[in-house]
């Protein structure tokens, strides 16, 4: 992946991305992983980690698109 020294990207395309933002004054760094199914499911995945307090938050949802 070539960042472009961007702190915030997203690579993939509609049906199957990856995004994430790097905020280094908060010392955060979020990504998403989005997959839909061709069954119209949507994935999302999100991490989050702290590097301050040494911690990672991971949260998946499923939803329908109908």
């Amino acid at each position: 992946m070539d960042l472009n020294g961007s702190y915030s990207d997203k690579f993939g395309d509609a049906k199957l991305f990856l995004e994430f933002v790097d905020d280094p004054e908060k010392d955060l760094m979020a990504v998403r992983h989005e997959k839909v199914t061709a069954d119209a499911v949507v994935w999302d995945t999100d991490y989050v980690v702290n590097f301050e307090e040494k911690k990672i938050s991971i949260r998946l949802e499923r939803m329908s698109v109908c």
